[in-house]
């Protein structure tokens, strides 16, 4: 990713830009002023595993996250916790999921690593997540390092030992530890269509996948019974199993949304490439009989977002930001249908040129949209 940047001026100021803007920024008052106050909550009544907001159980995540804004609060202060986590916890993730991507390109398409890095910056709506207070960016990169382990074992079979597989699922096991079950789910079924895809499902077997799973309900365990012997952990274990995990999935609480809620979004959220990833999306699905004859990237494109990203419709509760952690693999699946696209339509490369310039100079009028923003329309 380096030798990408220092070849790229345009990126290396877009980059600097982002880590100044965290301290422009005032928490908003749904998630990010929530979060914080379930900090001051954790060092005032200091209850590490039973979370609490507003003096109610807040089994809603699980704790790890506020965990790393507990260390900020404590070694940097209440006055920096907001900017200093956006940055710690947001923008630092953001750019180490785009950094793994790009090693995952040494294997699958290294020739591809400059258009991913542009790619990725000129989607607004992965940028501006990149500076907001969401354990969904920790979560997506816990996902992509421990696919990015299970590329590096793909092509480096001889090499795999127990202790690179530890890395392995302790990385899932954090995913887990995040935000939930979602952050085991997808590593896997990715993993798993990758491999049914490449006929090679006797792979699992290098992995000691079942070593892997008792690793994973060890230390699930673990939670479980510390949780258990905490002060109200019995009811908190409760709400945290049923509620916040088999709820949200069958019939969610909050968030309900149709099936097709994320391709109503799709255009704007993953702007300006939406329509590349929805063409790909019924190109592919309705190719899949003939997947035989697709390259291993377009294999491992597919199985990055095309799957979870059925799966996720699946399951009542939706939000965009859900999407989050299939973003890499979206971008991988429209950089591919674009290339395609191009050697049809050679307009398109100078269309991609005019919407890369313009969304770039966008963003270098973020700092002055923030000013007036706090200065006008926060109370």
């Amino acid at each position: 990713m380096l030798q990408v940047l220092k070849k790229n001026r345009i990126l290396i100021a877009i980059l600097v830009l982002f880590l100044i803007l965290p301290f422009l920024r005032v928490p908003d008052l749904r998630n990010e002023m929530k979060y914080l106050n379930i900090v001051q909550e954790i060092v005032d009544k200091k209850s590490y595993w039973v979370l609490y907001y507003q003096g109610e159980l807040y089994p809603d995540k699980p704790p790890l996250y506020f965990w790393l804004l507990t260390v900020i609060y404590k070694i940097f202060g209440k006055n920096l916790l907001f900017p200093l986590s956006l940055i710690f916890l947001s923008y630092l993730p953001f750019l180490s999921i785009l950094s793994l991507a790009c090693w995952q390109l040494n294997y699958l398409k290294k020739e591809w690593k400059d258009k991913f890095l542009s790619y990725s910056f000129t989607i607004p709506y992965l940028m501006g997540i990149s500076i907001f207070l969401r354990m969904d960016m920790l979560m997506a990169f816990f996902i992509t390092l421990s696919l990015s382990l299970f590329i590096y074992f793909y092509f480096n079979r001889n090499k795999i030992n127990n202790i690179k597989l530890f890395f392995l699922y302790s990385s899932i096991f954090l995913g887990i530890f995040t935000k939930g079950a979602l952050g085991g789910i997808l590593p896997i079924l990715i993993i798993y269509v990758f491999l049914y895809l490449e006929s090679d499902l006797k792979f699992f077997n290098n992995l000691h996948w079942k070593k892997g799973i008792l690793f994973l309900v060890f230390f699930f365990s673990i939670w479980l019974i510390i949780l258990y012997f905490q002060p109200n952990g019995t009811e908190y274990i409760k709400l945290l199993l049923g509620k916040q995990t088999i709820g949200r999935a069958y019939k969610s609480y909050s968030h309900a949304r149709p099936f097709y809620y994320y391709f109503i979004y799709l255009p704007l959220t993953f702007l300006p490439y939406g329509i590349f990833y929805i063409y790909g999306f019924f190109k592919y699905l309705i190719n899949l009989e003939r997947r035989k004859t697709w390259t291993l990237f377009e294999k491992w494109a597919f199985s990055w977002s095309i799957p979870p990203f059925i799966l996720l419709s699946i399951i009542s509760g939706k939000l965009q930001i859900y999407l989050l952690p299939l973003y890499i693999g979206m971008i991988f699946l429209s950089l591919i249908v674009k290339d395609k696209l191009i050697k049809k339509y050679e307009f398109l490369v100078s269309v991609e040129k005019n919407i890369q310039k313009y969304v770039y100079i966008l963003y270098f009028f973020l700092p002055v949209g923030l000013l007036i923003y706090n200065k006008y329309f926060i109370q």
